[in-house]
């Protein structure tokens, strides 16, 4: 099992809706008298958690503790895999918050992340893809590209 730990952080609504956070799923504790507040979870919802988290950051700051208090097990049949599946959850979820100022930014963010996902896990179509990365966000596809290249070179040289 792999351990992931964070530094411990504060993350606001706006942190939170444009996925630039580091909560883990498995890891939430939140008091119920908060939940109750929001109106609780929507069981309709694939990534509850996400959305919840949304709803209580409208409130107050979300904290990130760094401290590991659950594991993850990880096999072939998690939700978590069907990139398809989560990807439109996530769009989904986003739904909810059209109001926000950040919606629109946020709903292309989530659009160049779930192709992205799409790109790195998925064999077939790879250039589509990546012209599809490239016209959702130029800047961030070159850069996310060159990092990548760099680091595959280092790794590639420290074999030699």
């Amino acid at each position: 099992m792999e351990e992931v730990v964070s530094k411990a952080k504060a993350y606001s609504f706006d942190d939170i809706i444009m996925h630039k956070h580091s909560l883990l799923a498995p890891t939430q504790m939140i008091r119920m008298q908060n939940i109750r507040n929001t109106g609780g979870y929507k069981a309709d919802l694939l990534i509850e958690d996400w959305y919840m988290w949304l709803l209580l950051s409208k409130e107050a700051d979300i904290y990130n503790m760094c401290h590991v208090f659950a594991l993850y097990r990880k096999h072939d049949t998690n939700t978590s895999k069907d990139i398809s599946k989560m990807n439109h959850c996530k769009l989904d979820v986003l739904s909810y918050f059209s109001d926000s100022k950040l919606y629109d930014k946020a709903v292309k963010n989530i659009k160049w992340h779930n192709t992205y996902k799409e790109f790195a896990f998925l064999n077939d179509k790879k250039l589509l893809m990546l012209i599809k990365l490239f016209t959702l966000s130029p800047v961030k596809t070159t850069k996310i590209s060159l990092k990548n290249a760099i680091k595959n070179l280092v790794l590639k040289n420290s074999f030699i």
